[in-house]
């Protein structure tokens, strides 16, 4: 059975002065070495996480089923996942994930206590669901990551970072 866990918003611990200073000689010296970095601005804020996990064949199943739903003249499917689990490292379970056909980029949101929502066009929302292309033979641990960070425009800005792995 599919697992759905969340962590909500948490905020960004300012690092100290010698923390800093640390930081400029490590990025001192991967210039000195001739490597490129990407710098990505701290938020005040950072952003909630939600994992979906499951087996292969739990995967797989939720991928087909949601495909099938984007070809039907449905505009809304829902999907009950475990209630009763360990959600560590994450701090809360959430039991149904609701998805809707609308318009524009595939947001993931959550009301942070019971449902998790996946929103979109149904060619951006058939994008999220090529994450769970799970190889056959993937073993537990295995995952992707469902972000925005190269701001496309198939994933909404302010959709939730989302983990999609093998349990």
């Amino acid at each position: 059975m599919l697992r759905i866990q969340y962590s909500p918003s948490k905020p960004n611990i300012r690092k100290s002065q010698s923390e800093s200073q640390k930081g400029k000689r490590i990025l001192d010296s991967f210039r000195k070495k001739g490597h490129t970095l990407i710098i990505v601005p701290e938020p005040e804020f950072f952003p909630g996480e939600v994992e979906i996990s499951g087996t292969v064949k739990d995967l797989h199943a939720l991928k087909a089923r949601v495909l099938a739903f984007l070809q039907s003249g449905d505009t809304a499917m829902a999907v009950d996942a475990d209630p009763a689990f360990d959600p560590r490292p994450h701090d809360r379970v959430i039991p149904r994930m609701e998805i809707a056909k609308t318009e524009g980029p595939t947001k993931i949101s959550t009301d942070e206590k019971s449902v998790l929502r996946v929103d979109g066009a149904p060619e951006n929302i058939r994008r999220f669901m090529s994450w769970f292309d799970v190889p056959e033979n993937a073993y537990p641990g295995w995952h992707g990551h469902y972000d925005n960070l190269d701001g496309g425009p198939s994933v909404a800005q302010d959709s939730l970072p989302t983990v999609v792995g093998v349990i």
